[in-house]
């Protein structure tokens, strides 16, 4: 199987890809939240009461995912609720993503260690 080179900001060692310090000028995350079905929510809407959905800037892989943790957190979000956490480059170009647990991944699903 042959993977796909990491992001920027990344570096590659074996099969995994391990973020810098920093990452790369311009990078922003996504925040949303989603109405949940299970709960006879709308999915097409952002969770009733919750702070509206919004891109940040953040300087690495390891603020998007503690920005991501505390968005969820401050709104009580299930996973079934989280809709964010794209991570962007300054093009606007999904370049990984942050899932509920505050994991990172690159877009063939490895993981980013921050």
């Amino acid at each position: 199987m042959v993977t796909k080179a990491c992001p920027g900001g990344t570096k590659k060692v074996g099969n995994r890809c391990i973020a810098g310090k920093g990452g790369i000028r311009g990078m922003r995350v996504t925040l949303a939240s989603v109405g949940n079905l299970d709960f006879r929510q709308d999915p097409s809407l952002p969770l009733y009461g919750s702070e509206e959905d919004k891109t940040v800037k953040v300087r690495s892989f390891k603020e998007a995912s503690d920005v991501c943790r505390k968005f969820i957190s401050r709104n009580v979000l299930g996973s079934g609720n989280w809709a964010g956490g794209d991570i962007l480059d300054d093009k606007g170009k999904k370049i990984a993503r942050v899932s509920y647990n505050g994991r990172v991944w690159t877009l063939d699903d490895r993981p980013i260690e921050v």
